[in-house]
């Protein structure tokens, strides 16, 4: 896949989880294993058209309550999405990354084991200390809009440029 075509993607992906987050379109845990893509008539994969699936019953709610409470993170969609941006840009899975000190034990995956693999990549200054990071919440959605799709944006502007 090409650098443009991840940049997309990577665009595409950030700017539904901003727009879909705390409602109903978007799982409490979404995560890359809601993400589906097509095959266009001619056999060839459209990796710039991902679509999310969700599943919509009475009890979920938007937000991210009713999560396990021995997870670390405070706002899995953006971990998710942080660790899919992580996956796009070095074309691995964040499973390949992991180390004994992510797991229980050194072995066993936990709550907290994409956090930890993850953590040295994710950096959210826009949140305080103690926090409750949402993107509901008008200061979280300003500093992801600012530190992750506007970059991905003037990313993909550039290497749109840079082709022709």
């Amino acid at each position: 896949m090409s650098l443009v075509t991840r940049r997309r993607l990577a665009l595409v992906l950030a700017q539904a989880l901003l727009q879909l987050s705390e409602n109903p379109w978007l799982a409490k845990k979404w995560n890359k294993e809601h993400i589906t893509f097509f095959y266009e008539s001619l056999g060839a994969l459209v990796l710039t058209k991902p679509y999310l699936s969700s599943v919509f019953s009475a009890d979920q709610g938007g937000g991210d309550d009713g999560l396990d409470i021995n997870q670390f993170y405070p706002c899995p969609s953006i971990l998710s999405l942080g660790i899919l941006l992580i996956e796009l840009e070095t074309v691995k899975t964040i499973e390949s990354f992991r180390i004994p000190d992510d797991l229980t034990d050194g072995v066993e995956v936990n709550a907290n084991t994409d956090w930890a693999t993850a953590d040295p990549c994710l950096d959210t200054p826009w949140v305080s200390a103690g926090q409750r990071v949402s993107l509901g919440d008008a200061g979280t959605r300003d500093g992801f809009t600012r530190d992750v799709v506007k970059p991905l944006e003037e990313e993909l502007a550039f290497l749109s440029r840079a082709r022709m």
